[in-house]
């Protein structure tokens, strides 16, 4: 496995890593760049990226200020 950014010692620490069993997930980013890779236990079932918008979810109750506050910063919000 060739990382880009990653010499030959910190790719040999993270595969030690992950197969750990207390270990489910690494995520590496250079520092000031965006890549990032993920490793991830292929047997760890939960994941933690799954994430669900809590105004989909039956009874959620969005009161008058979080409202606003989404309206103030929708993308077509006028700044001046």
């Amino acid at each position: 496995m060739w990382h880009p950014f990653l010499n030959w010692v910190e790719t040999s620490v993270f595969r030690l890593l992950i197969r750990s069993p207390r270990v489910g997930m690494i995520i590496v980013k250079q520092h000031g760049e965006l890549v990032t890779w993920v490793l991830r236990d292929p047997t760890d079932d939960s994941d933690p990226f799954d994430y669900e918008d809590p105004r989909d979810v039956p009874g959620y109750y969005e009161t008058p200020v979080q409202q606003l506050e989404r309206l103030y910063h929708a993308p077509d919000a006028d700044p001046r």
